[in-house]
This record gives C-alpha cells, structure tokens and sequence, in this order.
C-alpha cells in the first residue's frame, strides 16, 4: 500500500470501518444478550419460576420464601446466563479458526460476538462474585468457600485478560496484517476498528440499556 492509499483511507474509510465495527459491536453485544437471557428464561420456565427480560437486565420475580425457589432453581438459573454465555464464545472460536477464508463481516462478527459472549461469562461472576448477586447465590448453594470464591474471581480476571490479547490478536492477524507493513498505519487502523468501537459501542449501550425513570430524575427538577 503506497502512501497515496494510505491517505485516502485515513480520510474515508478508516471512519466507515469504524462506523461498521460499532455498528457490529452493539449488533454481537445484543445477540449474545438475548440469546442467553431467553435460555435464562427457559429455565426459570421449565423450574416454573417466573423471571423477566428487559434490555441490560436479567431478574427473577418470585420471594425466596416460595416453594420452588430451591437450591436446585437457585443454580440452574443463576449458572444459565454464564454458561450460555461461554458456549456461545466456544461456538465463535471453532468457527473463527475452521472457516479458512472467512468473509469481513463475518469475521468481525465472530470476534466481537467471542469478546462480549466470555465478557458476559466470565464478567458476571467475577461481578456477581464482588456484589454478592447473581452468581454469588448459586456459588453459595453449591458450598463453594470464601477462599474459593477469590480464587475463582482471580481466575476469571486472568482469563479475560488473555482472551483480550488473544482477540486482538485474531484482529492483527486475520484483518490488518494484509493491509500495510506500516507498524504506524496498523496502529492506526486497530485504534479505529478495535478501540474506538469499543469505547463508543459501550456508551452508547448503556445510554440504551439505562431506565427512563432514570434519565427524568436526572434530567427533571
């Protein structure tokens, strides 16, 4: 790529390719939020539980008083969201690594989808874990130990961390290596389709995903 090309990419298409990648960004964050949440809601279903779905929100409605809140729907459905979640990360990692040519957006669907799927996964317990929610009540059902409970949050940060580096990996190798040698430009270009997505797809779903009672107390005198 002669630095003519480099230019005019600088100019236009470094700002589509970061439009498509938020756009893709928000479109993976809200499949694998669906997905797992309407798994979250088979359960509570099958254990006749009754639990709701709204955008950013996963919540059981029943008292822990009632007959069938159990040890065993506790764990059933407080495990569902996080493993639900990891298969979907293990399904886009098989698919990444066996589609030998894979196609733009299917690629960079794949990877975002592997990043929020072991974000939701791993995320929520190590949330769940700090809060005391969540996760927490099946860790709690299952006996797991305070001692445990740390190590499992350690872990799960460790994990995170390296699959961070392994998707920015599958960026570099999969998307930006064929497009220049200039280390530079590269740099450039996954500030654009990684990091800048990034930052701008998370605010933008949680301006989406915050309550409007919330915005009037905020925004109402």
């Amino acid at each position: 790529m002669d630095q003519s090309e480099k230019d005019n990419m600088s100019t236009g298409q470094l700002l589509r390719i970061q439009v498509f990648s938020t756009s893709i960004f928000v479109i993976s964050f809200l499949f694998v939020f669906v997905l797992s949440g309407l798994a979250f809601l088979y359960i509570s279903s099958d254990l006749e539980v009754p639990a709701s779905l709204t955008l950013g929100k996963t919540q059981v409605i029943m008292s822990e008083n009632s007959r069938f809140w159990t040890s065993d729907s506790i764990i059933s459905i407080y495990s569902t969201i996080p493993i639900s979640c990891f298969l979907i990360g293990v399904f886009c990692l098989f698919a990444i690594h066996l589609n030998a040519k894979p196609g733009f957006t299917f690629l960079t669907a794949s990877i975002w989808t592997f990043i929020h799927a072991f974000n939701l996964s791993l995320g929520a317990v190590v949330i769940d874990l700090l809060s005391q929610t969540g996760f927490t009540k099946a860790a709690h059902e299952m006996g797991i130990e305070t001692i445990m409970t740390i190590l499992i949050i350690g872990v799960s940060i460790f994990f995170m961390y390296k699959l961070g580096i392994f998707a920015a990996r599958i960026f570099h190798d999969k998307i930006f290596k064929g497009f220049t040698n200039d280390k530079t430009f590269r740099n450039r270009l996954f500030t654009r389709f990684m990091l800048l997505p990034w930052l701008v797809g998370t605010l933008l779903l949680l301006i989406i995903s915050f309550p409007v009672n919330d915005y009037k107390s905020y925004l109402l005198p």
